[in-house]
């Protein structure tokens, strides 16, 4: 379908929806000279407890309203966390006990304590050099041109600080708010899109700490986040649509399943009953190779019951990981499913790095979530870089590797490589990418897979020309040099421009530095080296493919499971253009 714009690649959860002190504190990709300034607000963030449940009644008043014709007005919002004041006073007093006399421990203060600023620039100056380059690279600073020196130097280093320090800040008062307000924050920093795809994440079991509020509650609260857009309810976005995507914890599905019992070494058959009724137990329902998802044979969800304003998930009770996961997709507004093998797990062959005893029930639980997401047509997001490992070497959990042999079990799934790599294993310069790097190995899978594809989601391509430059180069070696559809452009090249999408990773993105030009930006440049086509494909198209909602002719499929979920979960409400089969 033409002219629509998707992001693919979102969140819009907020601090109670993930572990503080397990994940925030440890992943922030912050600057070792902010880590300190931000350790009294973070605790504050860590203690902050406003019950889910509020939010659920407040969404359910604004639907009502919603259908009643009234417009939401924008939030009250949560004061910053830190003030640019007391944001100030902790830059110095950091520095001022970072800079010590090495043989006596005492710190260096200024002689003359003057404005904040002054003192910033003073104390900064005693810095580590590898500090302020590591901080620079975080801004996307272009490093200070020869002979640039003293003062002149001193005040560029600071101002990268501080607004280092500022644009911190923001995200952490952002991730302060109610998820529709966060929700409204997103639709306005990408007023072009009418449909985002935010995804959850559920790291209770691999960073050893609990979110305020439990994950069954969190796909609660979400899908009246969802259901608020279906009418039209978001603050100030009328016309976008929120469909987001469920998080799959196989650490959760492991425990609380019959998995948690089985004895791997006894030779004994998997206990594993992934579907149907745990308690019958049907052999036929027992977990084997090559079994399918068959929905009559599926324990039945607890459907919303009421009026269609009031009717909600109600999740009392469900535990496992599948079960949550199909409530969301099947009943709840939601359109996928997030997977983050960095967290601590392959996508597939756990055994072989962490042992038959862990690795075995991890790979079932997994295989049962790839079988359901083929049979019902449910795609999958992954995080595919590099980066956010919970331990060390976990990076490499999201390897193509384990991708690669997924998807030779389970060769129709719909599937997006989030982050497509981060142009890891690509060095500058190259003219043709190395075919060992981890965008050129994702690239092969798009290449052989239907419905494989990739999200630009968090990349540096807004704010850092150089890396601009680079993935430029990248893609013009992948993508063709021609700027049309005809000529110069081979089959290849021609199915790779239908597999790029755009996705932001906001509220992550925040943290980048100016999260609202990364649509703008890439618009421009993919519309400048390949064509307006291309670039309209980019912005939308591909991902409602991805979806399931529009065929390989980018026309409405009313007869994908995607799109008649879709149409259930807005019962009588109108359906947006992208969803109304003509």
């Amino acid at each position: 379908m033409a002219g629509i714009v998707v992001d693919c690649h979102s969140h819009i959860f907020n601090a109670e929806d993930i572990p503080i002190d397990g994940f925030l504190k440890r992943r922030m990709p912050v600057p070792s000279l902010l880590t300190g300034v931000f350790s009294g607000p973070l605790d504050r963030l860590a203690s902050w407890r406003a019950p889910g449940e509020e939010e659920a009644a407040r969404l359910l008043v604004l639907i009502r309203n919603a259908l009643d014709g009234l417009e939401a007005a924008p939030e009250a919002t949560r004061p910053e966390i830190v003030s640019d004041a007391e944001l100030d006073t902790r830059l110095v007093q950091y520095l001022s006990v970072a800079r010590t006399v090495p043989d006596e421990g005492r710190p260096v203060v200024p002689e003359a304590a003057g404005a904040p600023e002054d003192m910033i620039e003073k104390l900064i100056a005693g810095a580590a050099p590898e500090q302020l380059a590591e901080l620079d690279e975080w801004l996307g600073e272009e490093p200070a041109e020869e002979g640039l020196e003293g003062l002149v130097d001193l005040r560029r280093k600071a101002a990268a600080l501080r607004e280092g320090a500022r644009r911190l800040r923001d995200a952490l008062t952002l991730i302060t708010q109610p998820r529709h307000v966060v929700a409204a924050r997103l639709a306005e920093t990408y007023d072009e899109a009418r449909l985002f795809v935010p995804a959850l994440v559920d790291f209770d079991r691999t960073a050893r700490d609990e979110p305020s509020t439990p994950v069954a509650q969190q796909i609660a609260i979400h899908s009246l986040v969802a259901k608020l857009s279906v009418v039209g309810g978001i603050p100030g976005a009328r016309d976008v649509r929120i469909h987001p995507f469920a998080a799959f914890c196989p650490y959760r599905e492991v425990e609380t399943s019959e998995l948690a019992g089985w004895d791997v070494g006894s030779g004994e058959p998997c206990p594993y009953v992934p579907y149907g009724d745990p308690v019958a137990k049907d052999p036929l329902d027992r977990f084997m190779p090559g079994m399918r998802f068959d929905p009559g044979r599926a324990r039945p969800l607890r459907k919303p019951t009421g009026p269609w304003a009031s009717a909600r998930l109600d999740l009392r009770g469900v535990t496992r990981s599948l079960d949550l996961v199909r409530h969301a997709i099947e009943l709840g507004g939601f359109l996928g499913v997030k997977l983050y093998p960095p967290s601590g797990f392959l996508p597939i062959g756990n055994v072989f790095r962490f042992g038959e005893r862990v690795g075995a029930p991890l790979d079932a639980a997994l295989r049962a979530l790839y079988r359901y997401c083929e049979d019902m047509e449910v795609p999958i997001l992954t995080h595919a870089s590099h980066s956010n490992g919970f331990q060390d070497g976990y990076d490499d959990l999201a390897s193509p590797a384990g991708w690669a042999q997924v998807l030779r079990e389970y060769a129709g799934l719909r599937l997006c490589f989030g982050h497509f790599g981060h142009l890891y294993g690509v060095a500058a310069g190259e003219p043709v990418p190395r075919a060992d790097s981890w965008p050129m190995r994702y690239l092969a899978l798009m290449d052989e897979h239907e419905h494989v594809y990739a999200d630009v989601g968090c990349s540096r391509y807004a704010f850092d020309a150089a890396y601009r430059r680079r993935f430029d180069a990248f893609l013009g070696a992948i993508l063709g040099s021609s700027a049309g559809a005809g000529a110069g452009v081979d089959e290849v090249e021609a199915k790779r421009r239908r597999r790029l999408m755009f996705g932001s990773d906001y509220w992550m993105n925040t943290l980048d530095g100016k999260p609202a030009e990364a649509l703008n930006e890439f618009s421009r440049g993919i519309e400048r080296q390949f064509g307006a086509e291309t670039v309209e494909q980019f912005r939308g198209g591909n991902a409602l493919r991805w979806l399931g909602l529009t065929d390989e002719k980018d026309q409405i499929d009313p007869e994908s499971r995607s799109h008649r979920r879709l149409v259930d979960f807005y019962g009588e409400q109108p359906l947006p253009d992208w969803l109304r089969a003509r």
